[in-house]
């Protein structure tokens, strides 16, 4: 809950302990015009919202103060949360942690950027597991297609993730880096449109995999 605007300070101090003690059941309290003092209200189970709360209050001032930030979320990351590791990657991704540091090491291991969107996705975070598949597929080519990339995406795409049912769908069809299955392909489809019944990007992938279907089908 958020205090008004005269106690805003009073408000930032109480998300902060809440997200930095991620108790069990941290007070928040509300102030209106008609109560005297305060509300105490207390939350059940693991508020994980303060958390992400106060890391949303620091990423606002980010331009001003990225220290606070980028010590918050690498701290998140070290306990392997999912939201920390997301912010680290973002952090990379927008240029606020040093280009430097997300240089790849001499044995071509991944990038700290990948490394961050791999643990969040190995986390079952959908988005990161379509954003690790999308930035490990720039290492493709014609010849070599990733069976590790469709994987992820196949995670992502089996959460509803629709981006991620899209390339995995093409992939089916194509097979690459996964065997071909054009029946999978228009089931990833299907899928979509039932969310989306006016996506035409989908719609002409799907027309597309059922005439090699049919093809297929009336050549066997």
């Amino acid at each position: 809950k958020y205090l008004e605007d005269k106690d805003q300070d009073l408000g930032l101090k109480y998300l902060k302990t809440a997200a930095e003690n991620r108790s069990y059941k941290p007070f928040f309290i509300t102030l209106s015009n008609d109560e005297e003092n305060s509300k105490i209200k207390r939350s059940a189970g693991y508020y994980e919202p303060a958390v992400e709360a106060w890391g949303a209050k620091l990423y606002e001032n980010v331009e001003d103060d990225p220290d606070s930030a980028i010590q918050y979320f690498t701290k998140l990351a070290n306990e392997k949360n999912v939201y920390g590791l997301i912010m680290c990657a973002t952090c990379i991704n927008e240029g606020i942690i040093d280009e430097n540091e997300d240089e790849s090491d001499n044995n071509g291991s991944d990038s700290k950027y990948r490394k961050y969107l791999k643990e969040a996705a190995d986390l079952g975070d959908s988005e990161s597991q379509f954003l690790y598949a999308r930035d490990k597929s720039i290492d493709e080519d014609e010849s070599n297609y990733s069976e590790e990339v469709s994987r992820y995406y196949k995670l992502a795409a089996d959460q509803g993730n629709i981006p991620a049912q899209i390339e995995y769908a093409q992939r089916l069809e194509g097979g690459k880096g996964v065997k071909k299955n054009l029946d999978e392909a228009i089931r990833y489809c299907k899928q979509i449109l039932l969310k989306d019944p006016n996506n035409g990007i989908v719609q002409i992938i799907l027309q597309g995999i059922i005439r090699e279907k049919s093809q297929t089908d009336n050549n066997s």
